[in-house]
């Protein structure tokens, strides 16, 4: 007689099956998301301050003119679309049914955009 086995845990950290609980997930998972954004983010900008605009270290990205700025936009764009996206599921995950965790996302998030919108264009528009 075959002894039966332990199914194999190949999917041990799986999401959540609940389509709304799994919207929640991945609305809190995009916290860390914008944490990796914001290090790409650093590195790119201080690539372009450094080499390509030649500016000096503490010179801001908008002393480099129109170029600057739209350089400066899309870093602050790259910075905040995975948070934007946490609060676009966490949303999602609110009319799924997660309502605590959805607003969770939803809070945390926007807290995190607001928290990197306002310094990130003042520091563009005014050095």
């Amino acid at each position: 007689m075959a002894t039966s086995l332990p199914p194999a845990h190949r999917n041990r950290f799986s999401l959540p099956v609940e389509p709304g609980r799994r919207a929640a997930t991945l609305s809190l998972l995009m916290v860390a998301g914008t944490g990796v954004a914001l290090l790409v983010a650093g590195a790119v900008g201080t690539f372009l301050q450094l080499v390509v605009f030649d500016l000096e270290e503490q010179e801001s990205i908008g002393h480099a003119g129109a170029w600057g700025y739209v350089a400066g936009f899309f870093l602050l764009a790259l910075m905040i679309l995975p948070a934007l996206a946490g609060v676009i599921l966490g949303i999602r995950a609110r009319h799924l049914g997660a309502r605590g965790r959805g607003t969770a996302g939803v809070a945390v998030n926007a807290l995190v955009v607001v928290y990197l919108v306002i310094p990130a264009v003042a520091f563009i528009l005014f050095g």
